[in-house]
């Protein structure tokens, strides 16, 4: 009974795999001419080529109405050929008709002419008339290319439509073979639809067309939507490879005048279509959404900053904080559920999420914890214009906005320099330790010329600068980071962020700030050596103090809780005597530039 069972389960997915029931139609172009000029038209949007003397227009008045019309007579003797691009058809079309993975192509077209009589041929200069619709051609120059159309016009003279590959142009009759012909009509001039398909996996064509109104006596016929397949009549099916294999580059509607008499010939609804496609598996691999929990999975909350197209995130913890935990959405459906790796402390910090689309394809997105001392700007509430509680700013506008904050941490508030002004700074809330100061700022405008400068300043003295960064050229966030080498038990340490610029008109111009951070290392007073460039100087250890000599430099002597001894402006030689032995840092500043060297007084 299994046996019987398994057997009869792959025959239904084989009968399923047969009718191909997850394939999908594909319209590769349509045009249905309601509009008031040639081109440009259709979808997707086609800019078409004319090229002969009769004229080309949307007819807007006559039956049929909102068609193309082509008014051929007293031209003498030639060919109208519009054309369009067949490679701006929609994917997954193939001009290389066999290289199409559809089950079939299928071509739809109405078309009419009121010539008063049969159309008779396309030979030049033999007072013939013809009109065809080009499916596929080799060339823009149909008097030189190759390819499959159906055409009206042929000795014998006939009232019908055939479909008929060309060699060497469709200028002539000659160059014409029939492949199949249409039913014969009771009038040339019938209103008509037509279809053709082709099937790429074995080169097969078939031909149908349908009578859908009287061209002539009162009243007059209309067309039916080509579309539609009931009351077609199936000419026959052929195979034929001759040009299935060759590039295609043109398709269009052509028509073949002579004499003197004037007659019009109008096409509509052309449209084609990809029947039977296979659907191709989704690569989409993003993320819909990234969340965050602060409280064990209870609740989440979204990323602010999160971006399908960004794929690697830092969030910023206060010490001690628990490691977040992390959910994700996918975009598309037919993708895998994410994978999450919770971060934990194996992984520094840092939790994986990994997508799989429906193809295969992988993205891998990562947030990276990050424990620091002081967050300065996350959650706060202040509004514009406001300046947060324990903050100080000069000439600064804090914005309650996501808009353009950087939003590393989480952060609601950003800062920017008012428009107009020339210096501008912002102050940090207080803190008494040593540690590193990071802060994300970009330029609002190329425009803008300035310095960006980070002071210290202990107690009741003066600011020093520990960093100047000189001007930036981001038009987007980047890091700035800065080690503060000051430790003070007893007073009070402020960072400030000083920024000098060119002014300006501009309401938006200026710098933004955003993301500030405050990271303790050590209660080490010893100065990294990649802190400062060098400032140039000389010190001289004497008995109870000690000689420095440098050229315009101002000099600050701070004991080894951060408290200011003395300062003195320096040009030469200047001795400097400390009442008791110990452990000194030294902070010579010349020219912008803030250099700190550690002394021991024996």
């Amino acid at each position: 009974m299994k046996t019987i069972r398994n057997t009869f389960i792959l025959a239904i997915l084989s009968l399923f795999a047969s009718v191909n029931i997850f394939a999908d139609d594909v319209t590769a172009f349509s045009d249905d001419f309601n509009r008031s000029a040639v081109s440009p038209g259709g979808s997707p949007s086609m800019t078409y080529t004319i090229s002969g003397a009769a004229p080309v227009l949307i007819d807007l008045t006559t039956n049929p109405t909102n068609s193309l019309r082509v008014t051929a007579g007293n031209q003498g003797d030639g060919i109208v050929y519009v054309g369009g691009n067949l490679s701006l058809y929609n994917a997954p079309f193939n001009t290389i008709l066999k290289n199409n993975t559809a089950d079939s192509i299928v071509w739809t077209v109405n078309a009419r002419h009121n010539y008063n009589g049969n159309l008779s041929g396309f030979n030049p200069n033999a007072n013939q008339r013809g009109m065809g619709i080009v499916l596929a051609a080799t060339s823009s120059d149909i008097t030189l290319a190759d390819g499959y159309a159906i055409v009206n016009g042929e000795n014998p003279q006939s009232p019908r439509y055939r479909l008929v590959k060309f060699t060497g142009g469709l200028d002539a009759t000659d160059n014409l073979e029939s492949l199949l012909n249409g039913q014969s009509l009771s009038s040339s001039r019938d209103f008509v639809s037509l279809k053709v398909v082709y099937i790429p996996s074995t080169n097969t064509w078939k031909f149908y067309d349908r009578k859908d109104g009287n061209g002539s006596g009162t009243p007059l016929g209309s067309w039916l939507e080509p579309t539609t397949n009931t009351g077609y009549i199936l000419a026959g099916e052929i195979v034929d490879n001759t040009y299935t294999s060759t590039v295609m580059s043109s398709f269009g509607c052509l028509v073949k005048y002579g004499g003197t008499t004037t007659f019009n010939v109008w096409f509509d609804n052309f449209k084609t279509v990809l029947h039977g496609v296979q659907a191709s598996a989704s690569s989409e691999a993003r993320l819909s959404s990234l969340k965050v929990s602060t409280d064990n999975g209870t609740n989440y909350n979204s990323l602010i900053m999160f971006s399908p197209d960004t794929e690697t995130y830092q969030y910023y913890l206060l010490k001690g904080q628990a490691l977040p935990l992390v959910s994700a959405e996918k975009m598309d459906a037919k993708a895998q559920n994410p994978v999450i790796e919770q971060a934990t402390a194996e992984n520094s910090n840092t939790a994986t999420i990994t997508v799989t689309a429906e193809d295969g394809t992988e993205k891998e997105y990562q947030v990276e914890f990050i424990a620091t001392d002081n967050i300065f700007m996350n959650g706060l509430t202040g509004v514009a214009a406001q300046t947060p509680a324990g903050w100080g700013a000069n000439n600064i506008y804090f914005a309650s906005s996501t808009v353009d904050g950087n939003n590393k941490y989480e952060g609601l508030l950003y800062a920017r320099c008012l428009s107009a002004s020339t210096v501008a700074s912002i102050t940090l809330p207080a803190t008494n330790s040593v540690g590193t100061f990071k802060f994300y700022a970009k330029k609002v405008d190329a425009g803008v010329v300035g310095s960006i400068k980070v002071n210290v300043k202990v107690g009741d003295g003066e600011y020093v600068t520990v960093k100047d960064f000189g001007d930036i050229s981001n038009l987007a966030y980047q890091e700035f980071s800065v080690d503060i080498n000051r430790k003070s038990t007893q007073e009070d340490i402020l960072v400030r962020i000083a920024i000098e610029k060119n002014g300006g008109d501009n309401p938006s111009t200026g710098y933004y700030f955003d993301d500030f951070s405050y990271t303790e290392s050590s209660t080490s007073t010893s100065i990294p050596s990649n802190l400062v460039e060098k400032t140039t100087f000389n010190i001289y250890e004497v008995q109870g103090g000690f000689v420095i000599e440098a050229n315009n430099a101002q000099l600050s002597v701070f004991n080894v809780d951060g408290k200011l001894i003395c300062k003195e402006n320096v040009s030469g030689l200047k001795e400097i005597t400390l009442n008791s032995k110990g452990v000194y840092i030294l902070g010579i500043s010349s020219e912008g530039i803030t250099t700190y060297k550690k002394l021991i007084v024996k």
